[in-house]
């Protein structure tokens, strides 16, 4: 069985904490169906270093909201224009095609040549349309994607810092030149309401759905994690400092080390940042690697029976080894 949730709230915060309170805390025999706005919002993955990812003057000078999410991935922008949809259920694997089928069928049967394309992305004619990220713990899933219907494509591209290595690896000159909306596809005068409309009764009629409103002590809960989680400086901004190395490897994305050693070459502190996905948190590696030297072998000898994939998806044992003791990779 399917349940589905619309939040009210325009609140980045609140419905960030709602998708955790969904995903920790109701009925795990049923998969959930969310749909929510945010007003004028960049959303920044897990693992990002906030102040490498935003346009800091943009945003103080235009009002936007700073959040970040529970999933990893890259920092996406959020406005009324834009629709944002959550899956949850069980799972073991990072499947996104599973979870985005669904919203290209929905969108195709409007007449947008939708498609799922690259590690996380949908597109129309080549240009993106819609993110899409995952969360993964304890045999639980859950995945988020946006929609941008008609969201300001300039603010996208000024809001948002995109690291040239990036838009190289995609062949574009600019973050607006490889985005779109999906509103110029449809016929007709459909606004975004109307468009929310469509996905609520298109997934009624290809799913046994139901709608779901959280009760009294889970909107509570998501209030208590909003104030004490998704607001605090803490998590939004973190401790960040530049990193002393990084690379963006196909299909896993960019990996950024701050890295600090004590007198005797042994590591003191380190931290990942940067847009993979991940099933187990990096933080457990980082504690693993504490106190060792950042030499091939003896990282070699330390990670023989981990498997680093768990916590940058798709990245071997050896690429990491490399990055990480400052290697040239040779691929």
């Amino acid at each position: 069985m399917m349940r589905y949730l619309k939040s009210k709230s325009h609140n980045p915060h609140h419905n960030l904490a709602v998708e955790q309170v969904i995903f920790d805390l109701l009925d795990r025999r049923c998969t959930y169906f969310f749909l929510w706005q945010n007003r004028n919002t960049i959303v920044i993955g897990k693992n990002q270093n906030a102040r490498a990812e935003i346009n800091f003057d943009y945003v103080r000078a235009n009002g936007v909201t700073v959040a970040r999410r529970l999933s990893g991935g890259g920092a996406v922008y959020h406005d009324l224009g834009n629709v944002n949809f959550t899956f949850v259920s069980d799972g073991s694997s990072l499947d996104f095609r599973r979870f985005c089928a669904p919203v290209r069928d929905a969108l195709c049967a409007l007449g947008v040549p939708a498609e799922i394309t690259g590690r996380n992305d949908m597109v129309a004619e080549g240009r993106k349309f819609s993110g899409n990220a995952m969360y993964q713990k304890d045999g639980r899933v859950m995945h988020h994607g946006t929609i941008m219907f008609d969201s300001n494509l300039d603010a996208v591209e000024a809001s948002l810092v995109a690291a040239p290595d990036k838009l190289a690896a995609k062949g574009v000159p600019s973050v607006r030149s490889r985005v779109t909306n999906v509103k110029p596809y449809i016929q007709g005068n459909m606004d975004v309401n109307s468009f929310i409309s469509y996905l609520e009764t298109y997934m009624r009629a290809h799913f046994d759905m139901q709608d779901y409103t959280l009760s009294g002590a889970e909107e509570a809960q998501a209030r208590q994690w909003q104030s004490e989680i998704y607001t605090t400086e803490g998590w939004i901004y973190g401790k960040a400092a530049a990193p002393n190395r990084r690379k963006r490897f196909d299909g896993v994305g960019s990996i950024e080390i701050q890295l600090e050693t004590d007198p005797d070459e042994r590591i003191k502190n380190i931290a990942f940042y940067g847009d993979f996905f991940f099933q187990k948190d990096p933080r457990e590696l980082a504690q693993t690697l504490c106190g060792k030297r950042p030499r091939v072998e003896e990282i070699r000898a330390l990670l023989r029976d981990t498997d680093v994939s768990a916590y940058f998806t798709n990245l071997s044992n050896e690429r990491f080894i490399a990055l990480l003791c400052d290697k040239i990779l040779r691929e």
